[in-house]
């Protein structure tokens, strides 16, 4: 676990959890910043500048941007949700900075979330390629359903833990807390809170919604107080992080406000 030295976006200090070897790192971080912000507003692309890192540069990873649009009705006082993911593209650039690509199309909608849960691999090793064995998962779910409708593909090391999962449309016309006990996978590979996309969003149908999760003890929460508003059949909610083994603490302190373990920040 390492902290960051300094940003160029005005974001507040960064926590990363990260296992690194010659050949690859894997980071795990979670924070916000403001795009109004004029730190922001002036770099070309954001720039986080760590301690040492294993690799002097890498391949381009995917990390998830979260954008907000909450509104209220007057004929309802409680908040609809219509959050909204991207991908963006970030590189290790050197050994002490990481750089994620800045995508102001959607800068009005704010505070951005930033989720870190990648592999970042270095380049023109010359070494052959080594590849994974799958762990095979068995998902039951509270409240019950149907399984067959869940697709996983995850790879468990003694160090990190790769899950790209496919979940049922059906999951967000559940109206309570679904819990998604995944059977093979590690107790230790904590994830504090991450994004489920590729659900309905009545107001960025380009896009798609986020319902929000957390892993823990093998387990996948989803409450339904922080789930995206709206459902559809062409829903094609899915799951795609890399996490490092051995972490219980959460990734940014916060104060629990939904469940005992999301730590969502309103």
């Amino acid at each position: 676990m390492f902290k960051s030295i300094s940003n160029n976006f005005g974001a507040p200090g960064i926590t990363f959890r990260d296992f690194q070897t010659d050949r690859y790192a894997v980071l795990n971080a979670r924070f916000k910043y403001d795009p109004a912000n004029e730190a922001y507003l002036a770099a070309s692309e954001l720039e986080i500048k760590v301690p040492a890192l294993s690799l002097s540069k890498s391949t381009d990873a995917g990390v998830f941007a979260v954008y907000r649009d909450e509104r209220t009705y007057q004929w309802d006082d409680t908040p609809s949700r219509y959050h909204f993911a991207t991908v963006l593209r970030s590189r290790i650039r050197d050994r002490s900075t990481l750089c994620i690509e800045k995508l102001t199309d959607f800068d009005g909608y704010g505070p951005v979330t930033i989720y870190i849960y990648a592999m970042y691999s270095t380049l023109n090793t010359g070494k052959s390629t080594v590849l994974s064995e799958r762990t095979r998962l068995n998902i039951s779910t509270v409240p019950e359903m149907s399984t067959a409708l869940f697709t996983s593909a995850c790879v468990v090391t003694p160090d990190w833990v790769s899950i790209n999962l496919i979940l049922p449309y059906s999951i967000s016309s559940v109206k309570e807390d679904i819990e998604i006990v995944m059977d093979g996978f590690p107790s230790d590979a904590v994830c504090g809170e991450l994004p489920i996309i590729g659900v309905s969003n009545q107001f960025h149908q380009e896009l798609g919604g986020v319902h929000y999760a957390s892993i823990r003890d093998g387990r996948m929460l989803i409450p339904y107080a922080t789930r995206n508003t709206g459902y559809s059949s062409a829903d094609s909610p899915f799951v795609s992080l890399v996490l490092v083994r051995d972490g219980n603490a959460p990734l940014t302190a916060g104060t629990n406000t939904h469940s005992p373990s999301i730590d969502i920040k309103k």
